[in-house]
């Protein structure tokens, strides 16, 4: 289990004009993976006994950007990514040899990763402030990976068995860009989520 947060802040005052940009990024790319090499003999202590194999990767990745300007005339743009890569992985190479009444082989990935921005200004004749949040499940190059990988002529006697890989992600964006005046103001939020 790992898990990475930035919660970051900038505020910005003036009689005149303020502006602020602000980028916050958090990214947790660990893994986990069990692997067996060729020719293993795995037997459960009894007849009536289990094996089983796991690798679990349970990660929280959250990232915040808060920022307030204030002036005559004001402005804020924002940032927020949050990304999980790595691995879950579970490799049963060849030849193997597995004995138990129950064979349980399971790989899990449970990722919840959260992007938050605040973006508020504040100013007496202009005020604006843009957002932009993403929260990627893995890149391009780096996928998020959950697999069991199964050799050839390995041998599972067992009276169940059960040969799983699931992966649970939850996803959350929060926003909110404000622009306050007393003459002009704007505000406008973007998410992108894969």
């Amino acid at each position: 289990s790992a898990s990475a947060h930035i919660d970051s802040w900038a505020v910005a005052v003036s009689a005149g004009i303020t502006a602020g940009a602000l980028i916050a990024e958090a990214e947790n790319n660990s893994g986990t993976a069990v692997e067996i090499d060729q020719g293993a003999q795995l037997t459960s202590d009894s007849e009536s006994g289990s094996v089983t194999i796991l690798s679990n990767k349970a990660n929280t990745v959250s990232v915040a950007a808060h920022q307030v300007s204030d002036g005559l005339v004001s402005g804020s743009g924002m940032s927020a990514s949050a990304s999980d890569t790595g691995s879950s992985v579970v490799t049963i190479g060849n030849g193997n040899t597995v004995k138990a009444d129950t064979l349980n082989v399971r790989a899990q990935t449970t990722s919840e990763m959260t992007a938050e921005v605040l973006g508020v200004g504040g100013g007496l004749l202009a005020s604006g402030a843009l957002n932009f949040a993403s929260i990627h499940s893995g890149t391009e190059g780096t996928h998020l990976r959950t697999e069991v990988i199964l050799g050839q002529d390995n041998t599972f006697a067992a009276r169940e068995a059960a040969f799983e890989a699931e992966a649970n992600v939850t996803q959350t964006m929060k926003m909110l860009a404000l622009g306050i005046s007393g003459v002009v103001s704007g505000s406008g939020n973007n998410t992108d989520s894969q």
